[in-house]
C-alpha cells in the first residue's frame, strides 16, 4: 500500500459512481477497457509519500482544498479496482457515495490515514529487523535490543542522540562492523517513521473528528441524491461502510500515536548515555 493527498481527477471519481453516471463516451469506455477503472463501487486508496507537518485546522482545510484542486485539474489518480493486497486491506478502502464534496473528504482521510498506517508498519519492521540483527526475542524492546548489540560489540560505543523528536544511533570506535551500520540505518528509518506518525496525527484527528461529528448531516445529504431505488440502496451501504472505516481509522490512529510516543519515551530515557 502503500503529495499529501491523492491528486485526483474528477472524471475518475465520477466513473467510480457507475452505474449512476453516463459512461457512454469513448474516453470512459477506453478507461474501462484499460482496466484503470471498473464499474464496481469499491476503490482502494494508495497513498503517496511526503512529510505531514500540518497541525492547525486552517492548514488541514488547505490540504483538503488541494484534493479538490486536483479533482478539477484532472490530474492522475491512483486507484486499484482489483482485490486489495494484504497491506492495502489493512488501510482504508473507501467507496463512492455520489456526492462530490463528501467523496473528496473520504479520499483525503483515506490518503492521510494510509500514509500514517504505512509509517506505523515501518516502525514495526524496523524494530523487528533490529531484533533479528541482535538475535533477540520477538517482543524485545528497542532499548533492550540496542543494549544487546552493545554487549556483542564491546569495542564500539553505542549512544542514542535525541534532539526534539529526532533521534539517531551514534557509533564511536574504529572499524565499525556492518551489523552496527545496519542498526544505525534501521534506527534512522525508525526515527523518520515515528516523527511522521506524530506530525500527521493532529491533522488526521481534525479530519476524522469533523467527519464523525457531521455523519448525520452527511447521511441526510447522501439520501437526498436523485437516483433510483437500487442505486440509492447501494450508495447508502457505501456510506455506512465508509463511516465504519472512519471510526476504525480514528481508533487505530490513536493507537499509532500512543506507540510512537512510547518509542520517544524509550529513546529519551537513554539519550546521550552509553548503552
Amino acid at each position: 500500500m502503500p503529495g499529501l493527498f491523492c491528486c485526483c481527477c474528477k472524471s475518475a471519481l465520477d466513473d467510480e459512481s457507475e452505474p449512476l453516471l453516463n459512461t457512454s463516451s469513448k474516453v470512459e469506455r477506453k478507461r474501462l477497457a484499460k482496466g484503470c477503472l471498473t464499474e464496481q463501487s469499491s476503490i482502494a486508496i494508495t497513498p503517496k509519500y511526503s512529510p505531514v507537518t500540518v497541525a492547525s485546522t486552517q492548514q488541514c482545510e488547505q490540504q483538503v482544498g488541494l484534493v479538490r484542486q486536483g479533482l478539477s485539474a484532472r490530474t492522475t489518480r491512483r486507484f486499484y479496482s482489483q482485490t486489495a493486497s494484504e497491506d492495502e486491506a489493512r488501510g482504508i478502502i473507501v467507496k463512492t457515495v455520489n456526492v462530490s464534496d463528501i467523496d473528496e473528504r473520504f479520499i483525503a482521510i483515506a490518503e492521510t490515514f494510509n500514509k500514517l498506517h504505512n509509517n506505523r508498519m515501518t516502525i514495526t519492521e524496523s524494530e523487528s529487523r533490529l531484533r533479528e540483527l541482535c538475535g533477540c526475542a520477538p517482543h524485545t524492546t528497542l532499548v533492550d535490543s540496542l543494549h544487546h548489540l552493545q554487549q556483542k560489540h564491546g569495542d564500539i560505543i553505542l549512544r542514542l542522540d535525541l534532539k526534539g523528536y529526532n533521534f539517531s544511533l551514534r557509533l564511536q570506535g574504529e572499524n565499525v562492523p556492518p551489523e552496527l551500520e545496519t542498526a544505525r540505518s534501521l534506527v534512522q528509518d525508525l526515527n523518520k517513521a515515528t516523527c511522521d506518525v506524530l506530525r500527521a496525527g493532529p491533522c488526521l484527528n481534525e479530519m476524522l473528528s469533523a467527519m464523525l461529528r457531521s455523519k448525520e448531516q452527511i447521511r441526510t445529504q447522501v439520501a437526498g441524491t436523485n437516483v433510483g431505488y437500487a442505486d440509492a440502496q447501494r450508495i447508502k451501504a457505501n456510506l455506512e461502510d465508509n463511516l465504519h472505516q472512519v471510526t476504525e481509522a480514528n481508533r487505530r490512529a490513536t493507537e499509532y500515536k500512543a506507540y510512537a510516543d512510547d518509542i520517544l519515551k524509550q529513546v529519551s530515557q537513554l539519550a546521550g548515555i552509553q548503552l
